[in-house]
């Protein structure tokens, strides 16, 4: 009992219900004269007639014991003119009530009110004591059927209601009779499931429901049936869920007795999620397929033919598509859905369908983000923070709407962080509930990528972390039971989580321990080498240096969601009174320990953030944590006002950036690089080639588009094939689609030598020089799909063909008119390297040594960092006879780019014939460790 209440002082009133009750009024009364001589407070009755139609109140009123309580003025009846249910009637009974504590009770006395001695034990102002028949105390007589039906309401109440009680509808319940007024006042629900009404709103009042031990004895009378009933019971508390929802969120918040600060918070929270998850579902269907979209496709829709088939159909462990032979490795759940709403619901594009789905993944993620915030805060103002700071994250929004692989795993991991949290604010006694929907969350994060295997990991590291931090938690866990109960709990957790976590991946689920095992290793050391663009540097993904992710978090987070979250660091220990210090170092360790472990695998990363997306929810927290503190530091309203003013003020270019370049929110850069206009010539910005949609959109807007036919067809080039086809997919009567590459000399798949009109090229794998100088996207661009000014894909229209007459000339062995094609294809087209290129081996063949360094030098013009343009003059010199100025030339070839065998090969050579054998040897044994670098790559 409370040390504010003083026993002397306890006055009760005992609210009874009554309904046809004539056979039971005799037990009611001798059971009340025996509760009175036993029970030392003083209390009142009031029974209430709801409507009864036979002589249950008459009997009442004649009884001895009854006129000697209304004598006493201890006993009221309250007469409702019809039968309205049970809850009506304790609403009813409720409101004239005076005493301090209330109890109501059933007239059955199935549930006696000497049970009230005990219960007083445990008072308190603002607690709600209510009897539990499924309490390890308790001891009942209960008839089998009747056990099933209350098991399975209770069912339903744990589904659908963050209540986790196991027995919501005994009737013995004890209220501080100033919180069941108010609770009471309130109630819709008039029938037999007004119990879970009356809880929920208690509940979301912030009010303490303890569950007591009781003696309970089946009373004869009740008739149910468990499937007819159970339909009743779910429908009725689906509906009273739904309704408390509704008013919780969306309309409590914005009454004007309920106008706090923080409950409006709460409002503007629910509503600002509504919004937005139709916004983004909107918004998805601007955006284009990405580098990944189409295998995912081709992938999911096999993952569907193997569960339809029940396990026949296993093409989708042996996919390969283009040089990607490993998609079974990943999980199918995704993939999977998007197949199946495609395949069983359709009616839009398949490529929508998947970015509608996507966008959901995003949105949830984006909304949990903010409930994590919330449950480690216990403010809707800081869990509004957060979900505005992710909501506006414009490389999160913009993943959010088509990645189908990093989205739907961070939607997993913050939601798997949020039932951490919870439960390590449940110790030392977390609720079944909360074991069950962490199984559930890491299940589906496994289903996704074999890295939701770290949350396995992460269960033990916040619960064992939380003890270790908190000497609150530890003291109440020491005991060995405790522990033992919760670490076999755990296991449950892992286990189930495991299993449950293969059950759509078809790989993991035909070897469930061998196989996650190898895709583990897999994803931690990607044997396939993708190419990147990092600090001005083209490399693969083997070769990105330890600070990648940090780099481009520096870079690509916006500034004052960056400074916040690192101030966090500092921000957590003066919170700790508000928040308790476990819960804020559980959240940092959340979100460094993955980027820490990846860094010491030496795991390949590309594409940015994409691998690290599932941390920037945690960092969104952590900056919605330090602007909480930041603005409930000081009661003075103008301080508070000039914080939130900064605040929108550091938001403001964030805001500005995605509302001016949707839908390529993606590509954002922040100040301190520069910016975009900046960052593009050092580090990839459309490496999902999501503005090839826009591309090709403008590009069918065109007259040239237009005026085409099957005897007129456009040849159509891209570097972007698989969305290209698939914009184009009603216009194979107007356009031939090809594939070739940006620049690739002397490849059959160089743009240069395909006969093609019009392309469509995106800027990834593009030269870094080619960017600097402006080759791509060329001068002969006649659209670019720009971001604040830079192009991230463009269309070039190709009026001169000359370069591929002139590749036709050299395959015949036509030299003079592959001589005099080259020359025309420059004059053309300044940028044509490939041209230059051509035309310079044409013209060392023909020995026209001085034609062939002035061309080189030309060039250098175009292009001064590209390394054949120095290795071709070196060779004219070396002809020429200048051995000096081209020893220096192809020294400037293999600075420029030290992967360049070839020149190193030439320098030998030069060496040798100079008599230095010593640096002969040098540069061949150069050149041959180059070629086989090459090799393995």
């Amino acid at each position: 009992m409370s040390a504010a209440i003083k026993t002397e002082t306890i006055t009760f009133s005992i609210v009874i219900p009554c309904y046809n009750e004539s056979g039971r009024v005799e037990a009611l009364l001798s059971g009340m004269e025996n509760f009175e001589r036993q029970f030392k407070y003083p209390f009142e009755i009031i029974l209430v007639d709801d409507g009864c139609k036979d002589d249950t109140v008459a009997k009442v009123e004649s009884s001895l014991y009854f006129k000697k309580l209304f004598a006493e003025k201890r006993f009221q009846i309250v007469r409702l003119p019809q039968n309205r249910g049970k809850g009506a009637a304790l609403r009813a009974g409720v409101a004239i009530a005076s005493n301090h504590y209330l109890l109501t009770m059933d007239a059955d006395l199935s549930v006696t009110p000497q049970h009230l001695t005990n219960f007083c034990k445990h008072l308190a102002p603002n607690k709600i004591l209510i009897a539990s028949r499924e309490h390890k105390g308790s001891t009942i007589s209960v008839e089998n059927h009747r056990k099933l039906a209350g098991r399975i309401f209770n069912f339903f109440v744990r589904t659908l209601t963050p209540l986790p009680h196991a027995d919501t509808q005994c009737g013995f319940k004890v209220y501080p009779t100033a919180v069941a007024k108010k609770i009471f006042a309130q109630l819709l629900t008039e029938g037999w499931a007004h119990d879970v009404e009356i809880l929920y709103r208690a509940y979301n009042m912030g009010v303490v429901i303890e569950d007591m031990p009781i003696t309970a004895i089946a009373m004869e009378g009740s008739k149910i049936n468990v499937i007819r009933d159970g339909i009743k019971m779910f429908i009725e508390i689906f509906r009273i869920s739904a309704i408390l929802h509704f008013k919780h969120l969306l309309v409590e918040p914005f009454n004007k007795e309920n106008r706090k600060t923080d409950n409006l918070f709460r409002g503007v929270f629910a509503v600002s999620a509504i919004f937005l998850v139709a916004l983004m579902a909107i918004l998805s269907f601007d955006y284009g397929i990405t580098g990944d979209d189409t295998d995912q496709k081709i992938y999911g829709e096999h993952v569907l033919s193997f569960y339809t088939s029940l396990g026949k159909d296993t093409s989708c462990l042996h996919l390969k598509i283009g040089n990607k032979e490993n998609l079974h490795l990943y999980g199918g759940l995704f993939p999977m859905l998007s197949a199946a709403l495609n395949k069983y619901i359709g009616g839009i594009d398949e490529y929508d369908m998947r970015h509608l789905l996507n966008s959901f993944a995003g949105s949830t993620a984006i909304i949990f983000c903010g409930l994590l915030a919330y449950s480690i805060s216990g403010s809707w103002l800081c869990a509004f923070l957060a979900f505005l700071f992710l909501a506006l994250w414009p490389q999160f929004f913009g993943h959010s709407m088509n990645n189908p692989k990093d989205i739907p795993f961070a939607m997993g991991y913050i939601i798997t962080m949020y039932y951490l949290i919870q439960m390590v604010k449940q110790l030392p006694h977390p609720n079944k509930r909360v074991w069950v929907k962490l199984a559930l969350a890491i299940a589906y994060t496994i289903n996704i990528r074999v890295g939701g295997l770290i949350l396995l990991g992460m269960l033990l590291a916040f619960y064992f972390g939380a003890i270790i931090l908190s000497t609150e938690k530890r003291l109440a866990i020491k005991n060995n039971k405790t522990l033992t109960s919760n670490l076999k709990s755990i296991t449950a957790v892992a286990v189930t989580a495991y299993f449950l976590g293969l059950v759509f991946w078809p790989y993991g689920l035909l070897g469930p321990i061998h196989n996650p095992m190898l895709a583990l290793k897999e994803s931690t050391n990607f044997s396939m080498p993708i190419g990147l663009f990092f600090e001005g540097k083209m490399m693969t993904s083997k070769d990105i240096p330890w600070y990648y992710i940090l780099k481009w978090l520096w870079i690509s987070t916006p500034v004052i969601i960056l400074f916040s979250a690192m101030a966090f660091g500092a921000v957590w220990f003066l919170l700790r009174k508000k928040i308790p210090v476990e819960r804020s170092l559980l959240l940092i360790f959340a979100g460094v320990f993955p980027w820490a472990y990846a860094v010491y695998s030496k795991s390949a990363m590309y594409d940015a953030m994409r691998q690290m997306l599932f941390l920037v929810p945690l960092l969104a927290v952590m900056a919605a944590l330090t602007w909480y503190y930041i603005i409930t530091l000081y009661a003075n309203i103008k301080i508070k006002i000039a914080a939130i003013i900064m605040l929108c003020l550091g938001l403001f270019p964030v805001i500005r950036f995605s509302f001016v370049n949707h839908p390529n929110e993606y590509v954002y850069f922040n100040e301190l690089v520069g910016g975009i206009q900046k960052a593009w010539l050092s580090y990839d910005t459309d490496y999902y080639m999501n503005s090839i949609k826009q591309t090709a959109k403008w590009f069918k807007q065109t007259d040239a588009f237009k005026q085409a036919d099957a005897q007129h067809k456009i040849r159509l080039t891209t570097n972007t094939l698989d969305p290209v086809n698939h914009y184009f997919r009603n216009d194979t009567d107007k356009v031939k689609i090809i594939y070739t590459k940006w620049y690739a000399p002397g490849n059959e798949k160089s743009r240069a030598n395909r006969d093609w009109d019009f392309g469509i090229y995106n800027s990834r794998t593009v030269e870094p020089s080619q960017l600097k100088y402006g080759i791509w996207p060329s001068d002969k661009a006649i659209f670019k799909c720009e971001a604040d000014g830079v192009p991230l894909s463009v269309v070039i229209e190709r009026k001169d063909k000359s370069d591929y007459y002139g590749y036709l000339a050299m395959k015949n062995d036509s030299t003079l008119l592959a001589e005099k094609y080259y020359t025309q294809a420059i004059n053309y087209n300044k940028q044509n390297e490939e041209a230059y290129m051509n035309l310079l081996q044409i013209e060392l063949n023909l020995k026209k040594y001085k034609e062939a360094a002035t061309l080189a030098q030309q060039w250098h013009t175009v292009n001064p960092q590209n390394d054949f343009a120095y290795v071709y003059e070196g060779i004219a010199l070396a002809y020429l006879g200048n051995f000096d100025a081209s020893l220096n030339q192809l020294l400037y070839a293999v600075q420029i780019n030290p992967d360049n065998y070839q020149a190193y090969n030439i320098l030998a050579s030069l060496y040798n014939q100079k008599g230095d054998k010593q640096n002969a040897q040098l540069y061949y044994n150069k050149a041959e460790e180059v070629k086989q670098k090459l090799q393995r790559e």
